[in-house]
């Protein structure tokens, strides 16, 4: 048989105009008028669009079926609620918790089941009830202060672990409480609603778990319980006496000096056995069960919270100062390289790029790609080489796939060529590796090397390649940007600041994975190459992978 409360209340639909939603709101009477009109702006919409607009319909939404349905399965099916209890100070939640109580117990009586109704004031007595009286059916804990002043996590997660107890003690609860969330473990929560003394009833909007909007409203009656009453009276004037002389914090049977001591021993021994990576509540006092830690549940969960806070908090901390070293290794045109150290003519090295690029260009092609480099208009080139001056949009077509495929080798094979005829120790990657393009162990460089025919339209003072700055700070070289202009026949120079100095910095802190270890002494220029490097003993470029004459490969690519 099912508990009904048909006869006793009936919800009426009155529609969504605002003298009907007042209307409404004034059939229950409010203790304090701000309460009142707190729920008509709300109704109203004056607290945004969407909360006004869900609670407009839960207005009009009966739920209390759906609860009292809630309540009986829970019974018969031997399982328990757990419902958290918000509200104004006096609208009410108090005898709204009693009832939900009456209102199961009432259930259990068709079993012939009489449960005591018990209430605790705080967590920790709450935790003594469960372990030293029989399971009662329902425990209100009501008007609980914040029990250290000021960390209501600490609260949350004390509800949760008195949550998990009781589900496997079928105990079924009603927490008053200014709590708006139960991670998981709340079957309702219920945010008051007036109470109407004349017909002997409570409302209260009905939030499914951890929903954000209301689904409805429900209507319950005033427990009749004389008894009970005066009982609970009592114990809360017992319980307001205490806040007096304790000054609204709940101290008792809780030793802060202790705490504080096993909160520094345990924080300091986890973290240097895990790291600030053990911030799990549940795993922290696990473990210090492992290690013989005898304190009550309440004491022990309060001490594993700090400490996982402190985890957090470092875990943090860490993250962000990590965070500040990439962003000082972060080279950037604007701040870092600026103007050149060094800039000089080299018309020789211009003509040896041509020499390597010639195998693989056609004639007309050398030729648009030389006037190019040597300044002249392309209205000019593309009426001398094409037979047309309105031909210049292939012009430029031309010099992009040299620029793209041919140029960025041809200048680093080049350059490969000038250190070898300068008896310079030099390691050459580039092309598509992920290796510096040159190290230089004669004058202790690592040169990331870049051809470009127009200063002006590379791109190449962002784009320090994370390789180049790594092998820098593993080899403790200078790091250099050089970057040859074909049309000016110029090199420049430019000093690429290292984030900051290898005491301070690793490797990892750039994001970079572990460098494998370096060989003990420099590669001499007969040494065989490593992965990806390109050994050249003689003073010419290596032979190219296809087309004639001194060229470079096509298909390989390196734009800056």
């Amino acid at each position: 048989m099912k508990i009904s409360l048909a006869e006793a209340f009936k919800l009426k639909s009155f529609g969504y105009s605002k003298e009907k939603i007042i209307r409404k709101i004034d059939e229950y009477k409010f203790t304090l008028a701000t309460e009142r009109d707190y729920f008509i702006n709300k109704m109203m919409g004056l607290e945004g669009k969407k909360t006004a607009k869900k609670y407009k319909k839960a207005l009009f939404k009966d739920k209390t079926s759906v609860l009292l349905d809630s309540i009986n399965d829970s019974v018969e099916k031997k399982s328990n609620w757990i419902s958290l209890v918000n509200g104004f100070t006096r609208s009410g939640k108090s005898i709204f918790a009693q009832s939900l109580c009456f209102l199961t117990r009432a259930s259990f009586a068709r079993f012939s089941i009489n449960y005591p109704i018990l209430v605790r004031y705080t967590l920790e007595e709450m935790k003594e009830v469960l372990v030293n009286t029989e399971p009662p059916f329902g425990l209100v804990q009501d008007e609980e202060p914040n029990e250290n002043g000021k960390d209501s996590q600490l609260k949350l997660e004390a509800v949760e672990n008195v949550a998990e107890s009781i589900r496997i003690e079928q105990i079924s609860i009603a927490v008053c409480t200014p709590i708006k969330k139960g991670k998981g473990f709340v079957n309702f929560r219920f945010e008051m609603f007036g109470t109407n003394e004349e017909a002997n009833m409570l409302r209260a909007f009905m939030f499914e778990g951890d929903a954000k909007y209301p689904a409805g409203i429900v209507e319950i009656p005033f427990h009749a319980d004389e008894d009970f009453l005066e009982k609970y009276s009592k114990q809360k004037l017992q319980f307001t006496g205490n806040l007096k002389k304790t000054g609204g914090f709940v101290v008792s049977n809780f030793n802060i000096k202790k705490a504080n001591k096993d909160i520094e021993y345990y924080y300091q021994k986890f973290k240097d056995e895990f790291g600030t990576k053990l911030k799990s509540i549940n795993k922290i006092m696990a473990l210090m069960e492992l290690d013989g830690y005898l304190e009550t549940e309440n004491f022990k969960n309060r001490v594993a919270s700090k400490i996982s806070m402190l985890m957090i908090r470092d875990e943090l901390k860490e993250q962000a100062e990590k965070e500040a070293k990439r962003k000082a290794a972060k080279i950037s045109q604007t701040q870092s390289i600026k103007e050149p150290v060094a800039t000089w003519e080299d018309l020789d090295f211009k003509e040896l790029i041509f020499e390597m690029i010639k195998g693989e260009l056609t004639e007309v092609e050398l030729a648009i790609f030389r006037g190019i480099c040597d300044g002249e208009s392309y209205r000019f080139i593309a009426s001398r080489c094409l037979g047309s001056s309105k031909l210049t949009s292939k012009i430029n077509r031309i010099k992009e796939d040299i620029q793209t495929n041919y140029l960025g080798d041809a200048g680093e094979f080049a350059y490969h060529k000038l250190l070898i005829d300068a008896n310079k120790n030099v390691e050459h990657y580039g092309g598509n590796s992920h290796e510096p393009d040159f190290i230089n162990h004669t004058d202790k460089e690592v040169i990331s090397f870049k051809t470009h025919v127009i200063l002006n339209e590379t791109k190449a003072k962002g784009e320090i390649a994370p390789s180049e700055i790594k092998t820098a700070l593993e080899l403790n070289y200078k790091c250099f940007l050089l970057v040859f202009c074909v049309q000016e026949g110029m090199f420049y120079k430019y000093d690429v600041p290292l984030p900051v100095t290898a005491a301070n910095l690793t490797i990892e802190d750039l994001g970079y994975p572990p460098a494998e270890k370096r060989q003990e002494n420099t590669p001499s220029i007969l040494s065989p190459p490593r992965s990806g490097q390109v050994s050249c003993p003689a003073a010419v470029p290596p032979a190219p992978l296809e087309g004639e004459g001194g060229g470079v490969s096509k298909g390989k690519k390196k734009a800056g």
